[in-house]
């Protein structure tokens, strides 16, 4: 009986079930945080996990949760010559009866535990990220002001980044249980890829770990930006509405136009002939058109405090030119 409540409470330890509405198998992640609730969420909690502590569930019950650990689970009994019996005896049971594959046993446990242990944090801290960091920053980002939104960015990416660490932790612990599960695996291979499961599987903690504190600290920081952006708004109500600058642009284009013609008519008379038959020898027309565009509106100062035209200014100057070239006549 006492084997049957250690792992319905596992996952309790393990940080994936708490006290509340928890979700079952298959149903899909819960709806995001309605606005409304969001004054009353609190501190996500931090759950420890032990990787040295030995399962007390059998190996066979323990590769059961994972589909993916089956076949590791079936070459790691094969590779410590586990007999079927002892894969099926739990913790008390292996106390109990003290089989000569025990110690044997007991390395295949922790590893694949290890796994499940570390797949059971990824979860939990993929659930974080979707059902309480993206959620509360939508929230922020469509009910407080922009200017106090950058710590609440900063925490939002570090949470995110943290929980890619956890998925890279927990294929850490799946290849230390394949290396372990190799036939050419030596005593010291064995060793190794047992302290390294342990290992992922403490990263993998930590960085849910880290996970959670950049989620509390993005709550606090948008308690603090709602703050300020109340403040913000009733500044904003104090003065009135806004002002609007009278005067845009006023543009004025003038054209200048230079007009030259001149012509040659000589005439003679000889005996039997007069020239010339037309009115005039040669003639020319010179036509020059210069343009003046002037554009007024109120200056922009720049950085160092010069005073220069506005963009609107050079933007409406750059139309008068595009119109007056559009409008010439090409021959």
């Amino acid at each position: 009986m006492k084997s049957l409540v250690d792992a319905a409470l596992k996952p309790v330890e393990s940080g994936v079930l708490k006290p509340g509405n928890n979700v079952g198998p298959n149903v899909g992640p819960p709806a995001p945080i309605p606005k409304a609730d969001y004054p009353k969420l609190g501190k996500v909690e931090v759950r420890p996990v032990n990787p040295a502590e030995a399962p007390q569930e059998s190996i066979n019950r323990i590769a059961a949760k994972l589909p993916k650990n089956e076949l590791v689970s079936k070459q790691l009994l094969q590779r410590f010559n586990i007999s079927p019996e002892v894969a099926e005896m739990t913790g008390p049971q292996l106390d109990e009866q003290n089989p000569p594959e025990k110690g044997d046993a007991e390395t295949v446990k922790k590893l694949l535990s290890n796994s499940v242990d570390a797949t059971a944090i990824e979860t939990k801290t993929q659930a974080i990220i979707n059902d309480i960091v993206k959620p509360r920053y939508s929230i922020a980002q469509s009910s407080l002001d922009a200017s106090c939104l950058g710590p609440i960015t900063q925490s939002q990416f570090e949470a995110i980044a943290q929980s890619a660490n956890v998925s890279t932790f927990v294929v850490r612990a799946d290849k230390a249980a394949e290396r372990a599960a190799s036939k050419t695996a030596t005593s010291a291979d064995i060793a190794q890829a047992l302290t390294d499961s342990a290992q992922a599987l403490d990263d993998a903690n930590s960085a849910r770990n880290a996970v959670i504190e950049k989620t509390n600290q993005m709550a606090g920081q948008m308690a603090d930006c709602t703050l300020k952006t109340k403040q913000i708004k009733a500044a904003a109500k104090k003065q009135g509405p806004p002002l609007y600058d009278p005067i845009s642009v006023i543009s004025e284009t003038i054209n200048f136009y230079v007009t030259v013609t001149g012509s040659v008519a000589p005439t003679w008379k000889l005996v039997r002939v007069t020239a010339p038959t037309s009115a005039n020898l040669l003639s020319g027309t010179r036509k020059d058109t210069n343009t003046l565009i002037l554009s007024m509106g109120r200056p922009s100062i720049g950085a160092n405090g010069e005073v220069k035209a506005s963009d609107a200014m050079n933007n409406q100057i750059l139309y008068s030119i595009l119109g007056q070239a559009i409008s010439t006549t090409r021959p």
